[in-house]
C-alpha cells in the first residue's frame, strides 16, 4: 500500500520502486462475494462465455450487469438476449440500475471487511462533515446557503479589486497611453502609428490589466470552495433541481465548468451517459456567464452602479442560472420529453484548502484569460481602431457626408436593438455586439475603442450613449443570453452537429433581445411600451409552439 495526498508533492522515485515490488511479487486479490441473485446470474452469464474466454468470463460478466457498452457489444448476438434477460431479472429483484447493484454490494463487501480488520477508539458517530452538512445540504436551507456562498464571492471579487483597478488604470494609463505619444512625438513618428500605439496598444493592454484583480479574486474564491469539498456539495444539492428540469445531477458538472468556459463545459457533456442528456445539457451552458463575460459585466457595472456592482455581477449570473432553469423546463416539455438517467456521486470531507492548491488553480485559471481573453480584447481594439479610420459615404443622410464603416454598419443594426434602450445615436453599442459573437470579451474591446474621446472621460461618454442604467442593464441582460462565442458553437457542432448549432445560435440570441426588451419597457413603461410587450409576447408564444412542433418531429430521436 502507498499512501497519496492529491494536495500534496508526490515522490515519484518511492511509488516507483513500491510499484516494482508489486510486480515482483504479485497477491492475489480478494473475492468478492455478492447478492446471491447476483452470484447466481454471475454463474450462469459465465457459463454462457465459457467457451470464449474462461479466465476473464467472471470479470465481462460483471461489465454486462453495469451495463458497459463497449463490453456488451464484443458478445455474440446469439448470446446477447439470453445475457440481457439474466440481467433485467438482477435489476427487477434488487429494484436498481445494473450500476447500483454492483456499486451497493461492493461498498457492503467493504464496510464489512472494514468492521472485521480495523478497530477505532472513542470516535464520534457523526463527523465535522456530517454535522456541516446538516446545513449545506438540508432541503430548506441548502440552496439558500448555496447563493449566499456565492454572493460572498462576487462581494470580495469586486469590493477587494476596486482600488487594485483604480490604481492599474492610472498607472497604465500615466505609462501606455498618455506616456507613449510623448516619447514617440520626439522620434517623429507618423500620428497614425502614435495613434495606434497610444490608444490601440496601450489602451488595449491598459483594458486588459484593469480585468485582472476582479478575475484573480473571482477565481481564487472558487478554487477555495472547491479544494474544500463544497462544491461537491452544490452538485449534489442541484440534483433535485436538475431532475425537475429533465437532466440528471451529473449535468451540474458541466455547468459549473460553464463559469470557466462554455467550450470544454460542452466537452464535459461526454460524461453523461445518454446521448439524449449530452445534447440537453450541452444547449444550457451557455447560460451560465463565462469568464469572457465577465469583463463585460465588470466594465459597465462599475460605470452605472458603482456603488452596488457586486449585486449587479451577481444578479446576471442568477439570471443566466433562472433562465437555465426555465429554458430547461420549456425543453422538457417540447423536445427532450424522455426520463434523464441516474446520478451516484461520493461526497468527499471538507478539508482545509492548501494555498499551493488554492493558487496553482489560481493561477492557470489566470494565465488562460491573460493569454486567451487578454489575446482576443487586444486584438480587438486594435481592429477596431483600424476600421475606426476607414471612411464610406453615408447613406442614412442626404448630403452623403463620409462616415465610418463602423458607423455605418451600427446604424444599420440598431433598429433592431431600439427596444431593448439602444437609441440611435448609440451605434457602438450595436458593433460591440456583433464583435462578442466572436468573443465575448471582444464586446469590452470594441467599447473602450469606440467610446474614446478626446479630453472626455470614457465614463462620461458611455454613460451618456446609454442615457440610463435601464438601458445598461437590459444590454447586459442580452450579452448574458445571447449566441454562444463562434469557439462554443465550433465545439457544439463537432459534438452534436449543424442542426443543435443553429438551434442554439437562433433560439439564445431570440430570448436574448425578448428578455431584454422585456425589461427595458417594463422599467421605462410608457404607452408605447403596450406596443413592445406585446409584441414580444406574441414571440414568445410562437417560439413554444415551433418548439412544440419540432419535439413532435423528433420524438424517439434520442431513444
Amino acid at each position: 500500500m502507498f499512501p497519496v495526498v492529491l494536495n500534496k508533492r508526490l515522490n515519484d522515485q518511492i511509488l516507483k520502486r513500491e510499484i516494482a515490488e508489486a510486480l515482483s511479487d504479485p497477491k492475489i486479490p480478494a473475492r468478492i462475494h455478492y447478492d446471491e441473485i447476483v452470484e447466481k446470474g454471475l454463474d450462469a452469464i459465465e457459463t454462457l462465455l465459457s467457451s470464449k474466454n474462461d479466465a476473464r468470463a467472471r470479470w465481462i460478466s460483471l461489465k454486462l450487469i453495469e451495463g458497459d457498452i463497449e463490453v456488451s457489444q464484443q458478445i455474440s448476438d446469439e448470446t446477447r438476449p439470453a445475457v440481457e434477460k439474466i440481467v433485467q431479472g438482477i435489476c427487477k429483484h434488487r429494484g436498481q440500475q445494473g450500476t447500483a447493484v454492483i456499486a451497493d454490494d461492493r461498498f457492503g463487501y467493504i464496510r464489512g471487511l472494514l468492521k472485521d480488520v480495523v478497530r477505532r477508539r472513542n470516535v464520534s458517530q457523526h463527523t465535522f462533515s456530517d454535522r456541516l452538512d446538516k446545513i449545506t445540504l438540508n432541503s430548506i436551507l441548502g440552496l439558500p446557503v448555496f447563493f449566499f456562498v456565492m454572493y460572498l464571492v462576487f462581494l470580495v471579487a469586486v469590493r477587494l479589486s476596486q482600488p487594485i483597478i483604480d490604481l492599474i488604470d492610472a498607472g497604465f494609463s500615466w505609462l501606455l497611453v498618455d506616456g507613449i505619444p510623448a516619447l514617440l512625438d520626439r522620434a517623429l513618428v507618423p500620428q497614425w502609428l502614435t495613434f495606434l500605439l497610444s490608444e490601440g496598444l496601450g489602451g488595449g493592454i491598459t483594458t486588459i490589466a484593469t480585468f485582472i484583480p476582479p478575475i484573480f479574486f473571482i477565481f481564487f474564491s472558487l478554487s477555495i470552495l472547491e479544494d474544500s469539498g463544497y462544491m461537491a456539495r452544490a452538485a449534489f444539492i442541484a440534483d433535485k433541481f436538475m431532475r425537475r428540469i429533465g437532466l440528471p445531477g451529473k449535468a451540474f458538472i458541466p455547468l459549473l465548468v460553464g463559469f470557466g468556459c462554455t467550450v470544454p463545459a460542452i466537452m464535459a457533456t461526454r460524461t453523461l451517459e445518454s446521448k439524449r442528456d449530452r445534447v440537453f445539457a450541452s444547449l444550457l451552458t451557455p447560460f451560465v456567464s463565462c469568464g469572457a463575460k465577465l469583463p463585460v459585466y465588470t466594465f459597465m457595472g462599475l460605470m452605472f452602479f458603482p456603488d452596488k456592482a457586486d449585486l449587479v455581477i451577481f444578479s446576471l449570473y442568477l439570471s443566466g442560472i433562472l433562465m437555465a432553469m426555465l429554458t430547461g423546463l420549456l425543453l422538457k416539455r417540447t423536445i427532450f420529453r424522455t426520463e434523464p438517467g441516474d446520478f451516484v456521486m461520493e461526497l468527499p470531507p471538507y478539508h482545509v484548502p492548501t494555498c499551493r492548491g488554492i493558487f496553482l488553480h489560481t493561477w492557470h485559471r489566470l494565465k488562460d484569460f491573460i493569454l486567451r481573453a487578454g489575446k482576443t480584447i487586444l486584438l480587438a481594439i486594435i481592429l477596431i481602431n483600424v476600421l475606426k479610420v476607414v471612411q464610406i459615404k453615408d447613406p442614412f443622410t442626404p448630403g452623403g457626408q463620409k462616415i465610418t464603416i463602423l458607423e455605418l454598419g451600427g446604424k444599420a443594426l440598431n433598429p433592431v436593438f431600439r427596444p431593448m434602450g439602444i437609441n440611435k445615436d448609440n451605434w457602438q453599442a450595436s458593433v460591440a455586439l456583433v464583435s462578442g459573437i466572436f468573443a465575448k470579451e471582444a464586446v469590452v474591446g470594441t467599447m473602450q475603442s469606440l467610446y474614446i474621446e478626446e479630453g472626455v472621460e470614457l465614463k462620461s461618454t458611455v454613460t451618456r450613449a446609454f442615457g440610463g442604467w435601464e438601458a445598461a442593464y437590459a444590454y447586459l441582460l442580452f450579452v448574458l443570453l445571447y449566441s454562444p462565442c463562434v469557439a462554443a458553437l465550433t465545439m457544439l457542432f463537432k459534438e452534436h452537429g449543424r442542426t443543435w448549432l443553429f438551434f442554439s445560435l437562433i433560439y439564445l440570441t431570440i430570448l436574448a433581445w425578448l428578455i431584454a426588451t422585456l425589461f427595458y419597457q417594463i422599467s421605462t413603461f410608457r404607452i408605447q411600451s403596450l406596443l413592445w410587450i406585446g409584441f414580444s409576447a406574441l414571440l414568445g408564444i410562437a417560439m413554444y409552439q415551433y418548439l412544440k412542433l419540432i419535439g413532435r418531429g423528433s420524438r424517439n430521436a434520442f431513444e
